[in-house]
């Protein structure tokens, strides 16, 4: 399936009294074809990976992250674009608070540069929009910088 996007990311940092400053970033995933922009940023090397998750997390699931720099923000293409502009290492939604609209867009970058946007709980396959039955991300969301990263984090979860 053809999946393309474009994201304009309004830095709040980026702002000042005079104007707003942001960044679009696009992507597109067909097959062997993966393209996306700008390239990734380049943020200083981080001895602790940086771990988003909703602001409305479980409480057990916060508690597992210890070992990592977490932050509970709002918005789930927010933490998309993070994870994206490497900003953060990781993203976890372990609720169903989410719908397909909200994730398509930052899930075509990820995809395109080679991070599937990933389900916390279920099979933890990769998203699908083609189940017309459910548009919600019933089973959470999931999705971290390398596949090492990945199973670090998947390892220290509860199920």
């Amino acid at each position: 399936a053809l999946r393309t996007l474009a994201l304009r990311h309004d830095a709040p940092w980026a702002r000042s009294t005079f104007s707003r400053k942001g960044r679009c970033f696009w992507g597109v995933s067909h097959g062997e074809v993966n393209a996306y922009g700008p390239p990734i940023g380049q943020h200083p090397p981080r001895s602790v990976p940086v771990v988003m998750h909703s602001k409305r997390e479980r409480s057990d699931i916060i508690a597992s992250l210890q070992a990592f720099q977490s932050f509970g923000v709002p918005g789930a293409g927010y933490k998309q674009l993070c994870v994206i502009d490497g900003l953060a290492d990781a993203f976890i939604l372990s609720a169903a608070s989410t719908y397909k609209w909200d994730t398509c867009a930052g899930h075509a970058i990820l995809r395109a540069q080679g991070r599937p946007l990933c389900a916390y709980a279920g099979d933890r396959g990769e998203l699908r929009y083609d189940d017309t039955e459910h548009r919600s991300n019933k089973e959470g969301l999931f999705v971290a910088r390398t596949t090492e990263l990945a199973s670090l984090i998947r390892a220290t979860l509860p199920s």
